[in-house]
């Protein structure tokens, strides 16, 4: 079973600003997807949700959710890279199964490139 441990997550404001400085993106819909290589074999996930983007706290909570599950089943496939997720406005009207097959499709792009 696939689990979300500290050590797969970007925690620090330095982490998430290295990877958002490295500027390199792919976007599906209203989400966008930065991400950098790292030296250690195994992805780091942060996750950028804006009140300006998503204003209510139910909404970011549930594209948090989304995300994590997304993350910890694809993790395998995406090794090496730290990824920070930011949806953009308009996200929060993105039904759940169009938001998990959005993020489907980022993960098969970041796949790609860690190949």
């Amino acid at each position: 079973m696939n689990r979300f441990p500290k050590k797969v997550r970007l925690c620090t404001k330095d982490q998430i600003k290295n990877v958002f400085d490295k500027r390199k993106k792919i976007t599906q819909n209203s989400i966008a997807v930065f991400f950098c290589g790292n030296e250690l074999g195994h992805p780091r996930l942060g996750i950028v949700i804006t009140k300006k983007n998503v204003s209510l706290s139910v909404q970011r909570n549930k594209i948090k959710r989304i995300v994590r599950e997304g993350f910890r089943i694809n993790q395998d496939s995406i090794k090496g890279f730290d990824v920070v997720v930011f949806p953009y406005k308009g996200s929060e009207k993105i039904t759940n199964k169009e938001l998990r097959l959005c993020l489907e499709k980022l993960w098969i792009k970041l796949a790609t490139y860690s190949q």
